[in-house]
């Protein structure tokens, strides 16, 4: 029974990476982050597909743990799903150095594979591994999958260090967590001598695959490579640092203006990473004033509220103008990057999902 779930599992894995790999290709339009994507289901769906093919080749399943073809594709598959975090992380960060020292243990073990003086001892249980783990090519297996644990500390290292906006910092750290875990699935399905544990693997991995494609094609908004540079940067406040101190004595109204005219001036609700923080050195006030003045007006929730107020105002003022233009693309220009987060916002703002809003505009055109 078990050896039938396996095989359904992973035929039914293999179908869905490469139909993964296929979308994300065809919708990549320069995007690196998912050409990168799209390549790691690529073979990750040729992993599963030639594992396929072994189990319906007709000869009996015999399991065997550390298997060098499994972890060379390991070797080969992680990196390039660190290159794909990499890139939403910190687009341009990978230069060919790194990229070679991001590949190096996956290229090692491949030229190990071919070395003709080293023979791999086909492993069937944990026993065996402990039996031999004298030998160099059992104690080399260990070593490799020992050496994929340390991509999970550099994708943590990214995800505490990465600057970019704060949609992309969750959805970092929610991959960074389950590549750990798939980790600890695949060392425990290498080691151990179960169908149990390979069938969990399989399906943690199958539904880690669904779900990272259906986010990256309907839900993570894409951000253009032709222009890459933020709207906010320190350019935006030329001449608007020399009002910075404001006097004890100042009444809720005169900051507000203040702030009004700032935010105005510079259309800060486009930067994707402003904080309440940047408001508060801007004006030179307190955060504390600053988050009781986002009450006073009306913003019960305060910051958050205000800024996405403004920049579904500027969406909506846009797609008046411009009602022809890309819904995603707006949402990308007033500061968004969570197609999720932007419809929810719209929503509760306007009443009606922006698809259902724009239909409503051209009918009165």
């Amino acid at each position: 029974m078990e050896q039938q779930i396996f095989a359904h599992v992973t035929q039914f894995s293999s179908c869905a990476a490469l139909l993964m790999a296929t979308l994300l290709w065809m919708q990549r339009n320069g995007n690196h982050s998912r050409t990168y994507l799209a390549i790691v289901y690529l073979v990750c769906g040729i992993d599963f597909f030639v594992r396929t093919l072994h189990l319906y080749g007709g000869e009996p399943f015999i399991p065997e743990v550390l298997h060098p073809f499994h972890l060379w594709m390991a070797l080969i598959e992680l990196p390039l799903f660190l290159s794909y975090l990499i890139e939403i992380a910190e687009p341009g960060l990978l230069t060919r150095r790194r990229m070679i020292a991001l590949y190096s243990p996956g290229l090692i073990w491949g030229i190990c594979l071919l070395l003709p003086g080293l023979h791999f001892r086909v492993l069937h249980t944990s026993g065996d591994i402990l039996c031999h783990l004298a030998e160099t090519n059992v104690w080399l297996r260990i070593a490799f999958l020992l050496l994929m644990f340390p991509y999970s500390l550099l994708l943590y290292r990214i995800s505490c260090k990465q600057k970019r906006n704060n949609t992309d910092k969750r959805l970092i750290w929610i991959y960074t967590a389950g590549l750990t875990l798939s980790l600890l699935f695949f060392t425990a399905s290498s080691v151990v001598d179960s169908l149990s544990a390979a069938n969990l693997y399989l399906l943690y991995a199958l539904a880690a695959c669904v779900y990272i494609g259906y986010y990256e094609i309907f839900m993570r908004i894409h951000i253009p490579y032709d222009n890459l540079e933020e709207f906010y940067d320190e350019r935006n406040f030329k001449g608007k640092e020399q009002d910075n101190s404001l006097k004890e004595n100042s009444s809720n109204d005169e900051l507000w203006k203040r702030l009004t005219t700032l935010v105005d001036e510079g259309q800060l609700w486009r930067n994707p990473n402003l904080k309440q923080s940047d408001l508060v050195s801007l004006l030179g006030t307190e955060s504390q004033t600053l988050s009781y003045l986002f009450k006073d007006k009306g913003y019960t929730k305060g910051y958050c509220e205000y800024i996405n107020r403004r920049r579904i105002e500027n969406f909506i003022e846009i797609m008046r103008q411009y009602p022809q233009k890309n819904i995603q693309d707006v949402f990308f220009d007033v500061g968004y990057r969570s197609r999720m987060t932007a419809h929810r916002n719209f929503k509760e703002y306007a009443g009606t999902s922006p698809t259902e809003y724009l239909a409503n505009l051209l009918e009165d055109i």
